[in-house]
């Protein structure tokens, strides 16, 4: 619902009574904070209004002191410079210099709730970070894209899951069409793509599948689903698609999701370092994904599948997952036994 046009069109009186709702079924008080934000810029005329309709409406009933502390530097400009030196000491330190006593209007600015909201059943691993998602005249302007001119590309995402689990939803990035988009790009950089023969024109990709392969202990139990992708039409120069699935994902397992695209394809231009990048998700996600690994491949010509390297460039944006004590839904997605 936060991601619908609609949203942004509530009264803001709306927006405050929606945030003080307990029973939340989100991955964290991040992903509110984030929809507050968008709700204030899109509602706000300038700068202090938006600023304004986010400390009134919003902030009083948001549980900032959830957040972690890389969180909380997004949010840094929408706050006073009580509010953010109050959040700052309390989330670095054990025993916090500054209390409610020493700023008494802290008390009224936001919620001092440290207890997440209630139902807690979706977890997100964050790959790329919406904020680093740039508009797409952007990316073409600045080059910032990668042309990969193998006949299959594959970008893979391995984890141990720790518990049981069941995969709701996978984001990834969607091809680039930069035969469409000439006229934004930079001319140099048109000229040189040219003289490298590299055929820009995503619309060669026929193809493109999620795959999710589930290793257990025994290997002859392990099982493989086929996500069902998006019609060409809809993602094409998108900023990502959703890939739907209901799989479930049993304790002490080994998960790859597979991201294949048959053809040449331009992808927006995204480097991961895992390490870090898991450090940036809530504390929660952490606990879910073990063993996180980055690897790309390309096949071309008869020589097989070759390995491009770890941490390199990646397709994933979010994948969204349910815990769960017994996931006794199977997928609607196409199933296969290895």
């Amino acid at each position: 619902m936060l991601e619908c046009k609609e949203f942004l069109q509530i009264q803001p009186e709306a927006l405050a009574f929606f945030l003080t709702l307990e029973e939340l079924n989100i991955d964290s008080e991040f992903t509110l904070v984030k929809a507050c934000i968008r709700y204030a810029k899109f509602n706000g005329k300038c700068d202090e209004e938006v600023r304004d309709l986010f400390q009134k409406y919003a902030l009083p009933h948001l549980r900032v002191l959830t957040l972690t502390y890389q969180q909380l530097l997004k949010v840094n400009d929408f706050l006073s410079l009580e509010q953010s030196l109050f959040l700052h000491d309390n989330l670095q330190n054990k025993e916090p210099l500054l209390t409610v006593k020493d700023l008494p209007e802290i008390e009224k600015s936001f919620s001092l709730s440290k207890k997440r909201r209630f139902p807690n059943t979706c977890c997100t691993l964050t790959v790329v970070p919406e904020e680093e998602v740039l508009p797409l005249t952007t990316v073409f302007k600045e080059g910032m894209f990668s042309v990969l001119p193998w006949e299959q590309n594959k970008f893979v995402i391995a984890f141990d899951a720790t518990t049981k689990f069941v995969i709701k939803r996978i984001e990834v990035f969607c091809p680039l069409d930069l035969r469409g988009e000439s006229d934004y790009l930079d001319e140099n950089l048109m000229k040189r793509l040219r003289e490298s023969e590299i055929d820009c024109d995503s619309k060669t990709t026929t193809h493109l599948t999620v795959t999710i392969k589930i290793r257990h202990k025994k290997k002859e139990n392990n099982e493989e689903f086929i996500l069902h992708k998006p019609k060409e039409h809809i993602y094409l120069n998108s900023q990502w698609a959703s890939f739907y699935g209901t799989i479930k994902v049993p304790a002490s397992t080994r998960v790859k999701l597979k991201v294949s695209f048959n053809g040449r394809v331009s992808l927006r231009h995204f480097e991961r370092n895992v390490e870090r990048m898991i450090q940036e998700n809530d504390r929660c996600v952490r606990k879910l994904f073990g063993n996180v690994e980055l690897d790309q491949f390309y096949k071309d010509g008869e020589n097989g599948v070759k390995w491009v390297r770890k941490d390199g460039i990646t397709v994933f944006k979010d994948i969204y997952v349910c815990p769960c004590d017994k996931p006794d839904v199977f997928s609607p997605a196409e199933k296969i036994l290895n």
